[in-house]
């Protein structure tokens, strides 16, 4: 029995896949503010992006995307950022 459950087990291990991340990364067109919620308001702690500048794509709400710049995190609006693809790892 012992010797049966040990190859199942080598073959599952055979056949499992490596664990992969991915995000999107965009590209600011403007510079923008990061807010607090949608259509909501800046805080002080939240530093613009720049234009120019990469964010990293978490999540979208009626058109605003929730993003990640240097640290910081915010919503910003989908017309704001271009040149969206998806990037192997985590941001």
């Amino acid at each position: 029995m012992s010797k049966m459950m040990l190859l199942l087990a080598a073959a599952a291990a055979l056949t499992a896949s490596p664990a992969s991340a991915f995000y999107t990364e965009c590209t600011a067109i403007k510079e923008i503010e990061l807010l607090n919620r949608p259509d909501g308001r800046t805080d002080p702690r939240f530093e613009p992006v720049a234009k120019g500048d990469k964010v990293a794509f978490r999540d979208e709400y009626q058109g605003w995307w929730f993003v990640i710049h240097d640290g910081t995190y915010g919503w910003v609006q989908k017309s704001d950022l271009t040149k969206c693809k998806k990037m192997d790892g985590t941001p």
